[in-house]
């Protein structure tokens, strides 16, 4: 490349101004100065005509100074850029990371609460199955209630009815007793 195009480094020194006011005029003043080649800008030597470049030479042996200023500017915008660069890629990372982990997060809360239904549900059933139960006991119990009485009831029927068959007893024997003289008489001798 000839001599006539600089890099922005080359121009900014030769201009007297930080690379970043040389990149700030690239769009405005400078723009019909400057190319790109393999990815790298170069500016013409006559875009320093966009600079008074003789009164920046007066202004600058007035105030050595400033020029340590710019250089200092220069050298921590430098050291700025890939630091930035890097807490903007961490911070895009954490974002990432903050977005998974409240994915994940309500996920679980998720989960948690289909547990919870399902914790409700089965607190309803167990108290259906204990109402049904209750009820069965009642059941059984009033069945048992009901052969209780029947088997009292049976037991003193079981009683009338011995009590029945001995008094038939009785009454047949004393009917048997009341037979007549000639009756007994001429009755067929049983073996006693």
């Amino acid at each position: 490349m000839s001599n006539e195009y600089m890099t922005i480094s080359q121009f900014a020194k030769e201009a007297h101004r930080t690379k970043s006011a040389i990149y700030q005029r690239l769009d405005t003043s400078l723009k019909d100065y400057y190319i790109v080649r393999n990815g790298v800008r170069y500016i013409h030597r006559a875009g320093l005509s966009v600079f008074d470049t003789k009164l920046q030479d007066i202004q600058d042996d007035s105030n050595p100074i400033q020029d340590g200023v710019k250089v200092i500017q220069e050298e921590v915008k430098d050291i700025q850029d890939p630091i930035q660069g890097q807490i903007q890629d961490d911070s895009r990372q954490i974002q990432e990371d903050s977005r998974k982990l409240q994915d994940e997060l309500k996920n679980t809360c998720n989960e948690l609460e289909n547990i919870k239904k399902i914790l409700v549900y089965k607190d309803e059933v167990i108290e259906r199955l204990k109402k049904e139960l209750e009820q069965e006991r009642e059941t059984v119990k009033h069945k048992d209630e009901q052969i209780e009485s029947m088997t009292a009831r049976l037991l003193n029927i079981t009683e009338n009815q011995q009590e029945l068959i001995r008094n038939q007893q009785l009454l047949a024997a004393q009917a048997q007793s009341r037979r007549g003289f000639f009756a007994r008489l001429f009755a067929p001798k049983t073996k006693e």
